[in-house]
């Protein structure tokens, strides 16, 4: 029974590595997104961009919050 919770630690820690290692890669995303739409002219294109790095971002949010 030590050695089956054990193992389910041991899955539990790397599903939580792996949701931390997915967070970080969105945020990192997510912020060249945001700084290529600062970089942008204004209009339409512009603030679809920020749009997109903001949702990038709060999927970021969900996936540390899972973790």
């Amino acid at each position: 029974m030590k050695k089956l919770m054990l193992a389910f630690g041991v899955v539990h820690a790397t599903i939580a590595l792996l949701f931390t290692a997915g967070a970080i890669f969105l945020i990192v995303v997510g912020a060249q997104l945001g700084w290529h739409a600062l970089q942008a002219d204004n209009g339409l294109a512009a603030a679809q961009e920020v749009i997109e790095a903001i949702g990038i971002l709060a999927a970021a949010v969900v996936a540390l919050q899972i973790a």
